[in-house]
Parts: structure tokens; sequence; C-alpha cells
């Protein structure tokens, strides 16, 4: 595979900034780029969070992807339930944002490249000020492992 192109958001070199409720966060070097991937162990409500500096993407929602590499052991235990990958230019989740859900992404057991369009985009998301990025899933039918690679935006 050859790497998505674009502007890093994240590297996920290290834990720092990122919060978990319930899981282990930790660093596997298990990865797509660079030396590490960010870890997530555990089983109830994932949820996944950081916050940024305002961060100018480059990209506008017509033109614009968020790219990323999710590993995830078993697609089976996501089961149903609500599902958000979601970025915003507000500091916090639900104000300014754009969201997926896990079902748009087509997973499936290992590595996946992920790349979401942002033409869903609303006039209210701050491209050149995105702060704050959260992944959460409700209703997991036992524990799982997920790693996120090389968070980035790029043109297509």
């Amino acid at each position: 595979d050859l790497p998505i192109p674009g502007k890093v958001l994240d590297a996920c070199e290290s834990l720092d900034g990122w919060a978990s409720g319930g899981f282990t966060l930790s660093l596997d070097s298990d990865c797509k780029e660079g030396n590490y991937s960010l870890k997530a162990t555990g089983s109830g409500v994932v949820i996944l969070q950081k916050v940024f500096t305002p961060f100018d993407t480059e990209v506008t929602k017509d033109n614009g992807y968020l790219a990323f590499n999710l590993y995830v052991e078993n697609t089976e235990v996501f089961g149903s339930g609500d599902s958000q990958f979601e970025i915003t230019s507000s500091g916090g989740p639900d104000v300014n944002e754009v969201h997926w859900s896990v079902s748009e992404m087509n997973l499936f057991n290992g590595w996946n490249k992920v790349e979401l369009s942002l033409e869903k985009a609303g006039t209210n998301v701050d491209l050149t000020a995105i702060n704050f990025l959260r992944f959460y899933h409700t209703g997991l039918k036992g524990s799982i492992n997920l790693k996120i690679d090389n968070i980035r935006f790029y043109k297509k």
C-alpha cells in the first residue's frame, strides 16, 4: 500500500493529548506510518478523543478528505449502536462538526485505509481551524482492539 498523501493532523506517535472513556490506550509498533499506532483496548462504549491547537486542513468541503488507517481486530464486535467519527472547529463534540458513522466506513478485520469525504461538512465547520477529533461507538458486543494511525487531510 502506498501511503495516502496529505497534511498530517496526528501521526499517532505519542499518547500526548489523547483521552479515552474506559479504554486502555497504548502505543503499538504494528503501524502503517512512522514507528507507532495508537491502540485502544476495552469493552463497553469506546471513546477516543483529542483536542488540538487549531489546525488548517488546507482543503475545502468540495475537494477535501479526512483519511486515516484503522485496525479493527473483529468488526462483528461493533454490532449495532451509535457510532461516529467526528471532527470539529469548536474545541469539543457536537458543535461545528462533521461526522461519519462506522457503517459508512465499510470496515473489515485488520488494517483499513479509511477515506472520508468532507462534502457533507456544514458551513459551520471551519476547516482552517479543526481542533477536536472524537471516535465513539456504543453497544459493543464484547471487548475490542482498535488501532489508529496517520490521521490526515488531503485533496482528491
